[in-house]
């Protein structure tokens, strides 16, 4: 017997309530070419860093679903920029391509 009432766990860490924030993301559009970036009156946040090191996870995370935003085990494969239109929060998320590979 260890003495720990909570089995091995912190007790009052397992009571606090966890809450899941989806954003309800779309895809709003795919840009490969400048004159394909939208012009939008909403702000847009820009999800930027190096190849692999998890942006488009973290799309699919804060949507609450994967496959939304493309994943690829090859570093340097997004060649896009990839607007997401959150619901009620009333901006984009822009998805850039990564720059150099994360090891």
């Amino acid at each position: 017997m260890t003495g720990d009432p909570g089995g091995g766990h912190n007790s009052r860490m397992d009571a606090i309530p966890t809450t899941r924030t989806e954003l309800g993301l779309t895809l709003l559009v795919t840009a490969y070419l400048p004159d394909q970036i939208p012009i939008l009156d909403t702000p847009q946040i820009a999800l930027a860093g190096r190849s692999n090191v998890g942006k488009s996870t973290l799309v699919n995370c804060l949507a609450g679903r994967k496959g939304l935003a493309k994943i690829s085990a090859t570093p340097g494969k997004t060649r896009s920029l990839n607007f997401y239109q959150t619901g009620a929060a009333g901006y984009c998320l822009v998805d850039l391509p990564g720059y150099g590979y994360a090891r």
